[in-house]
C-alpha cells in the first residue's frame, strides 16, 4: 500500500496536526482515508510524519498493546483481517474510532514504512549499560506506555544502588547528568512567592498584670523555614541530617504535603525565593509543552524523572533513589527541583539553597484543618487490552475470563519474548515485493 491520506481534522496528535497545517497549501492532496470528507496528505511518502505517529503510539500505548496488533496481522497469523484494538476504540491517535478495515490498513502502512516493529531501538535488562542510555528500555515499555515507562537511566541507577554505595557511583552519573542537562526543562523562580506549612504553632505565657495567660500564635520567620541539619529527618530528596527547603505553589498544597489530620492546627507562611539558580521543572504541564519538540527517548527520560518524583512512598527508605538523583543534580549546579504534588493539585519546589529563601514578614498565620477530601479516578479494566490471551495460572483463567471479540483473530498465549521472535520479519520496515 503506497497511499493512505490523513487530514488534520482526523488526527489527535498535536505534533502531526502542526505538520499537516504547514502542508495545507500543497496541491498533492486527496480525500482523507479515514473520514472520507476532508482533504489530507499521503503519509506513506512522508518519513517525518510517519515517525511522529509511531512515536505517539509508543508514548501512549505499551509494547504489549500495539505489539499484539503486529503479531495478529494476517502476515503473522495467516487468518483474515485483524482490527487493532487500540484504534477501533477511543484512542490517543485519532479523534474518532477507526473502522476495522481502516485500522488494519493503517497498521500495514506503519509496518511497511516505519520501525514500529523494530526492536533494535530497545534494550533489555540483559544489556543496559550507560553506553546504551539513549535506547528505550523494553522491560518497562512492554507493559507501560513511554509516558509511564521507566527509562534506562532510572533502571541503571536502581541496579547500581542495589549493589554499590551511592558514593561509589556518583562520578559516573555526574558525567551522564551533565550530558542530559541540555534537554531537561529549566526555569528561574527568583522573586516568586511560595507557601510553607508546619504543624502547630507557638505557645507562650503573657502577663496580664499579675495574671499569667497562655496564648497561641504562629511560628515566626525562620521558625517556618527549613530546620537545622541536626534536626532534619529524611525526605523525598534529602538524607537524614541534610536540610533542604520544601515549599509549595499554594497554601492548601503546603498543608496537604505535611499530611495533617482533621483538627490539626498548622502554621502557614509565604516564602519569597531569592535564589537566582536554575531549577529543573518536572511538572506535567511543563512536559506536555515538550512533547511537540522533543525526541521520544528524551521525553521518556524526562517523564521517568517526573513519575519517580511523584510516586507516593510507604517508607522513608524508598527515598534512597530520589535522594541520590538530587545529590547528582546538586553537584552539577542545579538550584533545586520542581515537581507535582502527590497529595493534591499544585506543585512543590525543593531547594538545595534554603538560605536564599525568606519568610515574608507578617504573612505567618495559624489555620485549623477542618476537612480532608479525596479524589478518585476509575481505572481501565486491563483485560480489555489482552483479548485472546490467557492468564498464566489456570485458576485465573477459570475465574477471570478474557472474552473473545468478533474482530479479533487471536487465540494464543502472549509472551513478550515469544512475540519478539515471531515478529522478526518486522524488525526492519517491510519492503513491497517487486512485481
Amino acid at each position: 500500500m503506497d497511499e493512505f491520506y490523513v487530514c488534520r481534522q482526523c488526527i489527535k496528535v498535536e505534533k502531526v496536526i502542526n505538520y499537516l497545517e504547514r502542508w495545507q497549501s500543497r496541491d498533492n492532496k486527496e480525500i482523507c482515508s479515514i473520514c472520507g470528507k476532508n482533504l489530507g496528505i499521503n503519509i506513506c511518502n512522508n518519513d517525518e510524519l510517519l515517525q511522529d505517529i509511531v512515536d505517539a503510539i509508543r508514548f501512549h500505548y505499551s509494547y504489549n498493546q500495539y505489539g499484539m496488533q503486529l503479531i495478529s496481522l494476517k502476515r503473522v497469523v495467516g487468518a483474515g483481517l485483524f482490527a487493532p484494538m487500540f484504534l477501533v476504540e477511543e484512542n490517543e491517535i485519532f479523534r474518532n474510532k477507526l473502522d476495522s478495515n481502516t485500522a488494519y490498513e493503517f497498521m500495514v502502512v506503519l509496518l511497511k514504512k516505519t520501525d514500529l516493529g523494530d526492536v533494535s531501538i530497545f534494550t533489555s535488562s540483559e544489556n543496559n549499560g550507560v553506553q546504551s542510555i539513549y535506547k528505550l528500555f523494553l522491560d518497562s515499555h512492554a507493559t507501560k506506555p513511554l509516558k509511564n515507562a521507566e527509562s534506562l537511566v532510572i533502571n541503571n541507577i536502581k541496579n547500581d544502588l542495589n549493589s554499590k554505595n551511592y558514593y561509589e557511583i556518583e562520578e559516573k552519573y555526574v558525567l551522564f547528568f551533565r550530558e542530559i542537562l541540555d534537554f531537561l526543562p529549566k526555569v528561574n523562580i527568583y522573586n516568586k512567592v511560595f507557601y510553607r506549612a508546619r504543624e502547630g504553632g507557638n505557645k507562650e505565657q503573657i502577663l496580664l498584670g499579675e495574671v499569667e495567660k497562655e496564648i497561641s500564635f504562629p511560628y515566626i520567620d525562620k521558625e517556618v523555614l527549613a530546620p537545622p541539619p541536626c534536626l532534619a529527618s529524611a525526605g523525598r530528596f534529602n538524607r537524614e541530617g541534610c536540610s533542604f527547603l520544601y515549599v509549595a505553589s499554594k497554601e492548601t498544597t503546603a498543608i496537604a504535603e505535611i499530611k495533617s489530620y482533621v483538627g490539626q492546627i498548622c502554621t502557614v507562611a509565604e516564602i519569597l525565593c531569592k535564589d537566582e539558580s536554575v531549577y529543573l521543572d518536572f511538572r506535567e504541564e511543563t512536559l506536555k509543552k515538550e512533547e511537540n519538540r522533543c525526541e521520544i527517548i528524551k521525553l521518556n527520560i524526562m517523564y521517568s524523572f517526573k513519575n519517580l518524583f511523584s510516586i507516593p512512598v510507604q517508607e522513608r527508605k524508598d527515598y534512597h533513589i530520589t535522594q541520590f538523583i538530587a545529590d547528582i543534580f546538586r553537584k552539577i549546579g542545579i538550584g533545586g527541583i520542581i515537581y507535582d504534588s502527590v497529595q493534591t493539585d499544585g506543585y512543590n519546589v525543593m531547594s538545595f539553597n534554603s538560605s536564599r529563601y525568606e519568610c515574608v514578614k507578617g504573612s505567618e498565620k495559624m489555620v485549623l484543618l477542618k476537612k480532608v477530601t479525596y479524589e478518585t479516578e476509575e481505572l481501565r479494566d486491563e483485560r480489555k487490552n489482552y483479548i485472546g490471551c490467557k492468564f498464566k495460572k489456570e485458576e485465573a483463567n477459570r475465574k477471570y475470563e478474557l472474552k473473545q471479540e468478533s474482530n479479533v483473530n487471536a487465540n494464543y498465549d502472549f509472551d513478550i519474548f515469544e512475540f519478539l521472535e515471531m515478529t522478526k520479519p518486522f524488525h526492519t520496515p517491510i519492503q513491497d515485493e517487486e512485481t
